[in-house]
């Protein structure tokens, strides 16, 4: 089992190669596979038992499906997208913030076509919905028959039973958004605090400023994923207030753990960003290029 958990870790770099790859070239896609290969955390998720040390592969694929329904406008894909959002919820109770994130491309696709295009987008998207609900047919029998026992322990934990539920939601929110983006990067805020805030900034600054790409594709997925990070972020802040306060020798980063690929992906598309980029005439050409290579370099160093 322990290997059959490697090796969806090791699929998802390839997967989520893949999609930067397919957004914003050959080097956006080296730099999201090589940060997820090398990111500790994803090492640590991929060496041990625990049903959410899947949830980056399965989150991975929902994203390169929804992505490949986009570009390709085929609505078969999003079928490969239900498939990874359904393993994604059943990795871990929390993974249901990513049916949004996928939903919001799909409405988005509906809505760009016409007659029986967007007939078949529809289609599609009530068999995404299916495929999502019936996954939880098993949880579903579980409860009704032993009067929610599953619910009311989920909801216990998450929500009570720690100093984060007395703190307001614009208290955890910082707390939470720091952790969501910067576990994937750095590893726990708790042992490398600057690291996370810079690695987190550095996210941030890589939504805003291509924000506005010139490349129609890298644009929409540039504020599909910023907009994503910031659903979970907010989604988490209220559903998991726990994540407010880190708990020594508590592993419970894996509650966001299918954010990583929409981080890692975001700096892949930073990168290759400022590899194409030019900082002016002379000795300045080459800037951009260095701080990247130098950025990129740094990152690694540290989770190496």
């Amino acid at each position: 089992m322990v290997l059959t958990i490697a090796l969806a870790g090791i699929a998802a770099v390839g997967v989520t190669w893949w999609l930067a790859r397919s957004i914003g070239g050959a080097v956006a896609g080296f730099v999201a596979g090589l940060v997820l290969a090398v990111s500790s955390s994803a090492v640590d998720g991929s060496t041990f038992i625990w049903n959410p040390n899947l949830i980056a592969l399965s989150s991975a694929v929902a994203l390169a499906g929804a992505w490949r329904a986009w570009t390709t406008e085929q609505p078969r894909w999003w079928l490969l997208a239900a498939a990874g959002t359904a393993v994604t919820v059943q990795c871990h109770v929390l993974g249901i913030a990513m049916a949004p994130v996928i939903g919001g491309l799909l409405i988005l696709d509906w809505r760009r076509r016409a007659g029986p295009d967007r007939r078949s987008v529809a289609r599609a998207g009530i068999a995404w919905l299916v495929i999502v609900v019936a996954s939880y047919v098993p949880l579903m029998v579980h409860e009704l028959t032993n009067d929610f026992s599953e619910v009311q322990a989920a909801l216990a934990y998450l929500r009570g039973g720690s100093d984060a539920a007395v703190a307001g939601p614009l208290e955890r929110f910082p707390i939470v958004s720091l952790r969501v983006i910067s576990w994937p990067l750095s590893g726990l805020i708790t042992e490398a605090a600057m690291p996370a805030l810079i690695a987190a900034l550095l996210v941030v600054i890589i939504v805003v400023l291509r924000w506005r790409a010139s490349d129609d594709d890298e644009r929409l997925a540039v504020r599909w994923l910023g907009l994503g990070l910031l659903w979970t972020c907010v989604f988490l802040t209220v559903a998991a207030p726990s994540l407010a306060v880190v708990v020594p020798d508590l592993p419970n980063d894996h509650y966001h753990a299918f954010a990583d690929p929409m981080v890692v992906i975001l700096v892949g598309l930073g990168t290759g960003a400022a590899w194409r980029a030019t900082g002016g005439l002379g000795v300045l050409t080459h800037v951009p290029r260095a701080v990247a290579v130098v950025g990129v370099a740094v990152l690694c160093a540290w989770n190496l």
